[in-house]
């Protein structure tokens, strides 16, 4: 199987990790800076009072909830540490020590470990005017101890694209990273209490030109899942509270208190639990963030399971963040559950179940099957059991030769809910020397489904049938390239973005990549770029990390170096841009897909059509293009 090497995180299934899986983690926080106003009298930012007071109270909920053996303080010291983990405070906290403690226990881990990064100090960003990594336009930065000094030749703040190089080296060997950030990652965010207007926040990095980080060739994408959680999304008041003594952050204490009640909880369901308190605290103006594999829990397996937010509404309940955009249809039935934790668990009860009776764009409503039976709390989480489809998808041609093989076969896609036996046929099943195998037309194998007789074999056809139709859905969205109003480009090493070398590029084995994207729309367009190899593995290459970036502006280009690919064979590239969000990550497949498949309005394009055509009666919601390069690696 072909092994996508690209720097995004894996948000596929987690294969498992092994029983002694360790926690290891690396805590940092700064009160006082060296090139602050208490030091440099033109310094724009100010020392801080509660963030290493933050790193201490996070450390006792982590000690409490997993028992862990962290690190204790030394009296008069800035760093302790053990083989756990490595706590780093005020002079302690350069940049160049929290890179090495990062570094450190990266190598000390093993596969199935999680690092935990924990930050509390300032937080700033950086306007990119040259790398164009950001569909923001901007980079965000965190500020260690020696951030800022005067004259320096090189940033001193740490770039989140370091902090990612950072995390693709772990995640590609099999080690999970979540993030923890109490600071501010916006220039237009503060974080302190209204009266006295303290802030975790520092002006803008100021710099003519930002220059890629130097990455490791060792990327990609490995089974250690990412999750980021933040004090506050860009642009809002992160918190601090207390005395003039002793200050905690708003978000580090709901998060503690969080880690203390519901330790086995998944991400997803802290990251609720803590915007609750967060907000019942009356901080309702500040909203903490996540992203990244919010299903996993914290040293725990990454098994994805489509699954939406939900709450009851008049009776009803309102599909959140689930509609056509997504795949949603009348008609589909779902679970209801009280958490994420419970949704994902096999056999778990629901509190009720219900049918969808409307699709908007954006969300759904559900008919409660039993209303009135049971009081549902203001949160649920909504897992689909049976999804209603339109016409039949693939069409497969049987050639088996005796009787009682062409009836298992028949049965084996009969039990498809992607594909049936008909004319045009796109794949055949056909026996060769002693076992079966799906191709296509032209006899490219797709995949060797074994004996007829045997009982693996409808789970290996029905695997990639869904493999192929998922595929299929991407490239049916074809649009054509001269209304495309976006430009794609992938090229081996560096190159101007707005000048692709090659429209139809060769590209070398095991050598540095790089794909760039230009928006030529006359509005803001949200890009997706999936990659595709010959055994139908799928891997999203933007946005990175599964991350929710912002629409790219008009005429800005948004790039990324890739790391390289490693088989030679046929590549294809498909670029969407939208003006609305989509859910990338549910397109990803590598290995086992989840067999109820079709989730999405992108898939459904094929669900519903024959391939290679748009199906009009899947409703297309806002304006969208979408352009297929095809790529040979040698």
């Amino acid at each position: 199987m072909k092994y996508w090497i690209v720097l995004a995180l894996a948000l596929l299934t987690y294969a498992g990790a092994p029983a002694n899986a360790a926690i290891r983690a690396v805590f940092v926080g700064v009160d006082r800076y060296a090139y602050s106003q208490t030091n440099v009298e033109t310094a724009e930012f100010k020392d801080l009072r509660g963030a290493v007071a933050d790193t201490q109270q996070i450390k006792a909920a982590f000690r409490a909830a997993y028992g862990l053996d962290l690190d204790v303080p030394v009296p008069g010291q800035c760093q302790s540490a053990n083989n756990v983990s490595i706590t780093l405070t005020d002079a302690c906290a350069t940049r160049a020590a929290v890179l090495k403690a990062l570094d450190e226990q990266i190598k000390a881990s093993s596969r199935g470990d999680t690092l935990v990064f924990y930050f509390a100090g300032h937080g700033s960003q950086v306007y990119d005017d040259q790398v164009f990594d950001q569909a923001s336009e901007h980079n965000d930065t965190i500020m260690p101890t020696d951030a800022r000094k005067p004259g320096a030749s090189e940033p001193t703040d740490i770039l989140d694209r370091e902090i990612r190089d950072i995390i693709d080296r772990a995640t590609a060997a099999d080690i999970n990273v979540v993030t923890i950030f109490d600071s501010c990652n916006s220039g237009t965010a503060t974080r302190g209490d209204i009266t006295d207007g303290e802030g975790r926040s520092a002006p803008p990095l100021r710099v003519t030109s930002i220059r890629p980080a130097t990455r490791s060739r060792g990327m990609g994408r490995g089974g250690g899942y990412r999750v980021h959680l933040a004090a506050a999304a860009d642009g809002e008041v992160a918190k601090e509270v207390g005395g003039a003594g002793v200050r905690s952050g708003v978000f580090t204490t709901a998060l503690a208190q969080t880690l203390a009640a519901m330790p086995n909880a998944s991400f997803a369901d802290m990251a609720a639990e803590v915007r609750l308190k967060v907000n019942e605290g009356g901080h309702s103006l500040q909203t903490p963030q996540a992203e990244g594999e919010l299903q996993a829990t914290l040293g725990g397996k990454s098994r994805p399971v489509p699954l939406y937010e939900a709450r009851p509404a008049n009776g009803t309940v309102l599909l959140e963040g689930g509609g056509r955009l997504t795949g949603v249809t009348k008609g589909s039935t779902y679970a209801l559950f009280a958490s994420t934790t419970e949704a994902r668990k096999d056999g778990a009860k629901p509190l009720a179940t219900a049918r969808v009776t409307d699709v908007e764009a954006a969300s759904a409503t559900l008919a409660l099957d039993r209303p009135g039976t049971v009081a549902l709390p203001p949160r649920l989480v909504a897992r689909e059991t049976a999804h209603v489809f339109g016409e039949t998808t693939l069409l497969v041609r049987n050639e088996a030769k005796t009787t009682a093989d062409r009836d298992l076969v028949a049965k084996a896609i009969a039990a498809s809910s992607v594909a049936r036996i008909g004319e045009p046929a796109q794949l055949v099943v056909a026996k060769r020397a002693d076992a079966f195998h799906l191709v296509t037309r032209d006899g490219t194998e797709v995949a060797n489904l074994g004996s007829v007789r045997k009982p693996d074999f409808e789970p290996k056809l029905l695997e990639a049938l869904q493999k192929v139709a998922h595929v299929q859905t991407l490239l049916a969205l074809r649009t054509d390239p001269s209304t495309a109003r976006v430009r794609f480009c992938i090229a081996n090493g560096d190159y101007d973005v707005y000048k692709c070398p090659s429209p139809t590029p060769n590209l070398a084995i095991n050598q540095a990549l790089k794909i760039s994207v230009i928006n030529d729309a006359s509005a803001a367009r949200y890009i997706y770029v999936f990659g595709i190899d010959e055994q139908y593995n799928v891997a999203v290459m933007l946005p990175p990390h599964g991350g929710r970036d912002p629409a790219v502006a008009p005429g800005r280009p948004l790039q990324d170096s890739t790391g390289t690919v490693t088989d030679p064979g046929l590549y294809r590239f498909v670029t969407v841009a939208t003006d609305a969000p989509i859910n990338a990550a549910a397109l990803e497949q590598r290995g086992t897909r989840d067999p109820a498949g079709c989730r999405t309005a992108l898939e459904q394009l094929l669900c519903n059509a024959a391939a290679g055509t748009r199906d009009p009666s899947v409703p297309r919601v806002g304006q969208w293009t979408a352009i297929v390069v095809s790529a040979i690696a040698k």
